[in-house]
């Protein structure tokens, strides 16, 4: 079999194809390179997925001890400073415009477990975060009572504030649930019940 060959592209010179150098002038060669052929396969092709990253959530100490205080009486966890240091015990921004006092009308007894624990809760604070809804349980007094829940806005479906007669409604679908409160337009000794309600009204409709 002849061997294949190749011109020495300085000189000219007849050389063996993989020959390195020129025998006759000396000159290096330009070594050509040799395709690689995909082997072919019977199998079917598969579109594999490639797992999308998680985001980094942030993880709140929603049972972190309630903020110490010399304070007593009623509706006195319904003062934003009490508001605001327990937010912040928790690890949650120190805001008091995203925030509004709300009742459930759950009147049935009922083991409740999960987010639903806090249907428990007659009255509590519900806190509209970047990241979900905190609720904060209160007693009949309006302390804090610790009985707090956290729903991410991954579970989150729908939310809507709805204008009632006497009092507004708050529904809220998650993917377990829906959720039915009522929320005051107005509170007395909370000026920021009026201000948040009319803002979250709009945002919310």
């Amino acid at each position: 079999m002849e061997q294949a060959t190749k011109f020495c592209f300085k000189c000219g010179a007849k050389i063996p194809r993989d020959a390195a150098f020129c025998p006759k002038c000396g000159t290096s060669q330009i070594q050509e390179q040799v395709p690689v052929q995909k082997q072919e396969t019977n199998e079917p092709y598969q579109n594999v997925q490639q797992p999308q990253p998680q985001p980094n959530v942030q993880q709140f100490a929603i049972n972190a001890p309630i903020p110490p205080t010399n304070m007593g009486g009623l509706n006195r966890d319904l003062k934003p400073e009490r508001i605001l240091a327990y937010k912040k015990a928790m690890g949650f921004p120190a805001n008091i415009d995203n925030v509004l006092y709300i009742q459930n009308n759950y009147t049935k007894k009922m083991l409740l477990l999960g987010v639903l624990a806090v249907l428990s809760n007659k009255m509590m604070l519900a806190s509209f975060e970047d990241q979900g809804i905190l609720f904060c349980g209160y007693d009949l007094n309006t302390h804090f009572n610790g009985v707090n829940t956290f729903i991410p806005n991954n579970e989150i479906e729908e939310i809507h504030l709805i204008t009632g007669v006497i009092q507004n409604k708050l529904k809220i679908t998650t993917t377990h649930e829906r959720l039915n409160f009522l929320a005051p337009r107005f509170l007395a000794f909370a000026s920021y019940q009026k201000q948040n309600m009319h803002r979250l009204m709009s945002e919310f409709h």
